[in-house]
């Protein structure tokens, strides 16, 4: 009898080395799969941060041609009226020797020179400053506190407007000093 416990004894050995024998064999395996699925899940996250870099890159790059762009209209219109204001500039009066005909070239060209400043003072100082004026006396008709008033009245419109007419002059002038000089 004590034979076939001893045999019965080495089956349960025996199976037990096999299943864990198996396991202990099997379990590199298993690490090396989850390792694999751990590297392709990276790789899968760095891929979609580099498309997303990629396209963030495209968008700037997008932009900075659009304002490459903008930025060489503006230079061609600002070098349009470099051009315009030295060639009214430079062409000056030419005398043609008869008296009238010379008067009324000059009241030409005056007028010709006076023009973007009438036009200036007409609509900015006279036309706006009255249509603000009025616009205060409505308010303060309507028991609006001054204070208030003035600040109804100055828009970031109007600031906006104020200081396009302002560069306008200074950089119209900054040119001309320019042309002069050169």
């Amino acid at each position: 009898m004590r034979v076939r416990q001893t045999r019965k004894g080495t089956n349960v050995l025996e199976i037990l080395s096999f299943i864990f024998g198996g396991l202990f064999r099997l379990a590199p395996k298993l690490i090396e799969m989850t390792e694999r699925k751990r590297d392709r899940e990276h790789e899968r996250l760095m891929i979609k941060a580099n498309l997303e870099a990629d396209e963030a890159r495209a968008k700037l790059e997008v932009q900075k041609m659009e304002v490459g762009a903008a930025l060489q209209n503006q230079l061609a219109e600002l070098q349009a009226l470099v051009a315009a204001n030295a060639s009214q500039a430079g062409k000056g009066l030419q005398k043609s020797g008869n008296g009238f005909v010379d008067f009324v070239l000059g009241m030409v060209e005056a007028a010709n020179n006076a023009v973007r400043p009438i036009l200036t003072y007409w609509y900015c100082v006279a036309a706006y400053g009255t249509y603000k004026a009025c616009s205060l006396y409505l308010l303060l008709t309507q028991n609006v506190p001054v204070a208030n008033a003035v600040t109804q009245l100055w828009t970031p419109n109007d600031h906006a407007v104020m200081f396009s007419i302002i560069g306008f002059w200074f950089v119209d002038r900054a040119i001309r000093k320019r042309e002069q000089g050169s």
